[in-house]
């Protein structure tokens, strides 16, 4: 499949403590035909 990479931030809101923003590079391809995801199995 065909795409592009992009740089993203991400924010990880904590409940107690810091939060914690990062920049995440994503996947962005026109043709991909399922929902969203997040790494993949036993990954993250």
């Amino acid at each position: 499949m065909k795409g592009t990479l992009e740089r993203f931030p991400i924010a990880l809101v904590a409940h107690e403590g810091k939060s914690l923003e990062i920049d995440a590079t994503l996947f962005v391809c026109n043709d991909w035909k399922r929902g969203n995801f997040l790494g993949y199995s036993g990954l993250l």
